[in-house]
């Protein structure tokens, strides 16, 4: 009598090949890359951008950019947020969407052109005090 344990508890199949399956450090290796999107081929997208007055800061999904690339390029398989930033003037979100298209994903708006407006500031109340000086106590005449 002969006790044998199913192929699948010891082989894997990969394109019609089995093979060894892979030990612990292996597996959390792989994992470690599908979290953190390595070991993935997800469909990317580039993105066209355009951003005035120069500088301006850009944080795509929270990561900062000293500078607004040309272009960049994102996973077209999910949303993404682009925060648009100077001193001084107004910042802007711009959410790029994730939508099927032909069955495919797609990043939408495929260009993106911010132009940011100053923030309004109120100039210090301003006092003037004139001195008529030795002239006397009467203001000039016009």
């Amino acid at each position: 009598m002969t006790f044998a344990k199913p192929v699948s508890e010891f082989t894997t199949h990969t394109r019609g090949r089995a093979v060894a399956p892979p030990g612990r450090a292996a597996r959390l290796l792989v994992l470690g890359l599908l979290a953190s999107g390595l070991g993935g081929c997800a469909p990317t997208q580039m993105i066209a951008l355009a951003a005035a007055p120069e500088p301006v800061v850009l944080y795509v999904d929270g990561e900062r950019l000293d500078a607004v690339p040309a272009t960049l390029e994102l996973k077209a398989t999910r949303d993404h947020t682009l925060f648009f930033q100077r001193e001084g003037y107004q910042p802007q979100l711009i959410v790029v969407r994730t939508r099927e298209r032909d069955g495919e994903p797609h990043l939408e708006p495929a260009h993106v052109e911010v132009r940011l407006k100053r923030i309004a500031t109120s100039g210090p109340d301003i006092t003037v005090e004139v001195d008529v000086g030795a002239g006397g106590d009467e203001p000039p005449e016009r």
